[in-house]
């Protein structure tokens, strides 16, 4: 997959959506799964804060 930190994934079933934090640097294209489905990278806009940090 090649995420790399500030990259967004969402699940295209549940509209999850998940911030990378830290590569995991293994070398291999890692797929993180939700609803049995791997997610994708999102285009376009930047994630949204939480509620407490804005």
């Amino acid at each position: 997959m090649g995420s790399k930190p500030g990259d967004v994934l969402v699940c295209s079933e549940c509209g999850l959506e998940v911030v990378v934090a830290k590569a995991c640097g293994c070398g291999d294209d890692c797929v993180i799964m939700c609803c049995e489905k791997p997610m994708k990278k999102k285009s376009g806009d930047k994630p949204r804060g939480s509620c407490c940090c804005g």
